[in-house]
């Protein structure tokens, strides 16, 4: 245990906090790789639909995804 009140042990933090945490900076990475930080999407650099796509958690089509070519559909 820390005398620093800036840091939490993790076990005193709620889940609902973790929760919520977790889909803020999934939804913020997902608005980066899309590009949507930038004046014109387009042109970004960074943007990956892909990754965008993961992070918004789309389902591949099964046989599609991470891995599967290797090990066929996942059910």
């Amino acid at each position: 245990m820390t005398d620093d009140p800036r840091i939490r042990e993790l076990a005193e933090i709620p889940a609902v906090e973790v929760i919520s945490r977790s889909a803020v900076m999934l939804m913020s990475a997902a608005a980066e790789k899309l590009g949507l930080s930038h004046r014109d999407p387009d042109d970004r650099p960074h943007r990956d639909l892909d990754e965008a796509r993961r992070l918004i958690a789309a389902p591949d089509e099964p046989g599609h995804g991470p891995g599967e070519k290797y090990t066929g559909p996942v059910r």
